[in-house]
């Protein structure tokens, strides 16, 4: 109900996409399954419920190795730690599968906090790493592995027996070294150079214990390298339950066949989902848990009570227009009204259950404060956020989640991302009211990239989105940005929020294929503002009849003059599309291009070295040595230069429409928090941010920095 600190990620964009969560005439049915880690899936004789389960195509993987890839990605001294002790976990459980579980957890617990552990059971719930763990399987599965529970393979030799392994590597300088993937587990402390030793087994298991011991001692002794990869000699057939996943069912869809569903077939009926041994298993505002758990003597009558409301209220009878009003207000009273251990499994029961509970909730008396609250929030809501009433949306740590792009995974890696953040201030003895004060703050990451100022004469601006015809039809105000927009859709205003700045030498061979991508964001409206600057000869008296460049420079600045930028633009594309694949620009080409579009202008009177229009050849030099950017080319967006492998013409296309969509989150913040107003220069915001400098020096902006750790150790 409180008002929340809407906090943007440097990498994510605030769309406020929503799905309805209203209820009206036309009624949707959501059935979420929610697949239990231990237990089976199966419906009571009274429940006529649909129940649906989606399996993976690959067999059940072991909790444990689950568990090790979880604290893999905390970090690889926990992994090793958790397989140190775990190496053989047989008869330390009675072989059940909660016994196995809560083992786990115990044992993880060791080397984890409780926030930790929590994000651990959530990941175990979701079978997270099942298909990481099975990928190591199907590595081990093309290496052709032999008829045991676990084995070595030294440069392509394989053996089950441990004691081999003294054989295997002294000859295993003679072969080739395998290839190592980016998620191999390398045992600290192996020697690069030495032979690599990889295990192929599963951990908990006897025959792992043996191969470790002896792997391990070989690796202390400096002789081989490590590697551990998980292997099941004898995978359970079952395959793994897919969590995150629900079956939508249209309920009276025009789509289907008409046909009476208020008379149910069989003697047992029942009007909801939850089993009968449910805590919530509410009836008629019943509440037939709590009534077995305060009278376990009266287990029957209750059972026939509860049979009884069902079929009597088994009707989903129409609503009147006057009792569908309130609906949803009556629906969160009732949630609310519920004990707050039970509050979201009512929730979860009202909303995929709703066409058998509207009858009932109806009934519900809606207190004018909740009211008043609910219709406050939705006002507010409506003016921050742009959303609807009946609109949903989800915020974790005040960080919108996409409910349309985000899932139940990517919701794990956010929360875990968070918990990381909140331990670290809770080891600087940080209280937890402050801490969500602190996650609040906009803190430049220490691999924040340093931009140049673009406020420079030097750069010729091909458009201006605030003031060219092109862009006139677009909207003006920046507060578009917090209007919500499909997913992934670039937003155009008619403001300069993005700018990317090409600095080339035009007679080198790359420059045709960076034009020409920047003619491609001009041709298809990209909201961008391009520029240009030309790195060309800088003496006094140069004749461009002799040199491509300068002679390319004065060319644009005679067409700029005559006509406009987007004129001069489009007489360089020409100009470097008489260029043949491989070659350089040159005179030549200039002059052909400026003979056929100004027939009755002398050349030499522009190119010469007499020529007027060189104006600001020197300067695109100056401005390239003054901001010390590297090599050339060099592209920048707002400022920022790109690295050296995104210069190739699909990934710069690629990178500049994903650096469109980041930065898009950077300017929803600023208007929303009114740092950014219409009246604003945009082009002014951007360069007076922190990120900003007049060079970009190596080894004064390095950044890697050094901390002195304060945390409570």
């Amino acid at each position: 109900s409180a008002n929340p600190d809407v906090r943007t990620h440097p990498q994510r964009i605030i769309d406020t996409g929503s799905y309805s969560a209203g209820f009206g005439m036309r009624m949707w049915l959501l059935c979420v399954l929610l697949l239990s880690l231990l237990s089976p899936v199966s419906s009571t004789a009274d429940s006529k419920a649909i129940t649906t389960t989606l399996t993976t195509k690959w067999v059940d993987t072991p909790l444990l190795l689950e568990a090790s890839e979880f604290l893999a990605e905390e970090s690889q001294d926990r992994f090793w730690d958790f397989v140190e002790a775990n190496q053989n976990i047989e008869g330390e459980h009675d072989g059940t599968d909660q016994a196995y579980y809560e083992l786990i957890v115990k044992k993880a617990g060791a080397l984890l906090s409780s926030v930790q552990l929590n994000m651990l059971k959530f990941a175990l719930s979701l079978r997270a790493y099942s298909a990481t763990v099975y990928s190591f399987h199907q590595i081990a599965s093309t290496e052709h592995p032999p008829d045991c529970s676990a084995f070595i393979s030294v440069h392509g030799e394989k053996s089950c027996d441990p004691e081999s392994l003294a054989r295997l590597l002294k000859t295993a300088p003679e072969r080739p070294k395998p290839y190592l993937f980016k998620g191999d587990h390398r045992y600290p402390g192996s020697n690069p150079d030495m032979p690599v030793v990889v295990l192929y087994a599963e951990l908990g298991k006897p025959g792992f214990q043996k191969f470790h011991q002896v792997l391990t001692s070989k690796v202390n002794e400096g002789l081989a390298a490590y590697v551990l990869r998980h292997y099941v000699a004898k995978p359970n057939k079952n395959k793994v339950y897919l969590s995150g996943y629900g079956v939508e069912l249209a309920i009276k869809s025009q789509e289907y066949k008409a046909k009476d569903d208020t008379q149910v077939q069989g003697a047992e009926v029942n009007a909801t989902v939850i089993g009968e041994n449910d805590p919530v298993d509410e009836v008629q505002g019943f509440l037939f848990g709590k009534l077995k758990t305060l009278y376990p003597e009266l287990k029957e009558q209750l059972k026939e009570l509860r049979k009884h409301l069902v079929e009597s209220t088994n009707e989903m009878a129409p609503l009147k227009v006057w009792q569908m009003q309130d609906l949803s207000f009556q629906t969160a009273v009732r949630i609310l009204a519920a004990p707050a251990v039970d509050a979201l499994n009512v929730m979860k029961d009202l909303s995929q259950n709703f066409p058998t509970k509207a009858r009932s909730i109806t009934k519900t008396v809606v207190n004018s404060e909740i009211r008043k609250e609910i219709e406050e929030n939705q006002k507010f809501f409506k003016g921050t956020l742009g959303l609807q009433p009946g609109d949903s949306a989800l915020f974790i740590n005040g960080l919108h989640i996409d409910l349309d792009t985000q899932d139940i995974f990517s919701v794990l890696d956010v929360l875990r991302s968070e918990a990381r953040v909140m331990e670290g201030l809770r080891s600087l003895l940080i209280e937890s009211p402050y801490i969500h004060d602190i996650l609040k703050l906009n803190v430049q990451p220490s691999d924040s990239d340093y931009a140049v100022d673009i406020r420079n004469p030097a750069i010729c601006w091909i458009n201006n989105l605030e003031t060219d015809h092109k862009y006139s039809s677009w909207p003006y105000n920046v507060q578009e940005l917090l209007r919500p927009t499909f997913p992934g859709v670039i937003r155009q205003i008619r403001k300069n929020f993005h700018n990317l700045v090409i600095i080339l030498d035009p007679t080198q061979e790359n420059a045709a294929e960076l034009l020409s991508v920047a003619e491609m964001f001009y041709a298809n409206n990209i909201p961008l503002r391009i520029g240009l600057v030309f790195v060309v000869s800088d003496e006094e008296d140069i004749d461009g009849m002799q040199d491509a460049g300068v002679a390319l420079v004065r060319a644009y600045n005679y067409i700029t003059d005559e006509v406009d930028s987007h004129s001069a633009f489009e007489a360089v594309i020409s100009m470097f599309n008489r260029v043949p694949i491989g070659g350089k620009l040159s005179v030549g080409d200039v002059v052909k291009v400026l003979e056929k579009r100004f027939p009755y202008v002398e050349v030499s009177s522009v190119l010469g070295a007499d020529s007027s229009y060189d104006s600001n050849r020197k300067q695109g030099k100056a401005y390239y040595e003054q901001t010390g950017v590297g090599p050339l080319p060099v592209v920048m967006y707002n400022g920022i230069p790109y690295q050296r492998e995104q210069l190739d013409p699909d990934e710069l296309e690629t990178t500049t429409m994903q650096k469109i969509l980041e930065t898009t989150s950077f300017y929803q913040r600023a208007v929303y928090l009114g740092e950014l107003a219409t009246d604003h220069d945009v082009v002014d915001f951007i360069m007076n941010q922190p990120n900003v400098v007049p060079r970009i020096n190596s080894r004064v902006l390095s950044t890697s920095r050094t901390y002195l750790d304060l945390s409570n150790t």
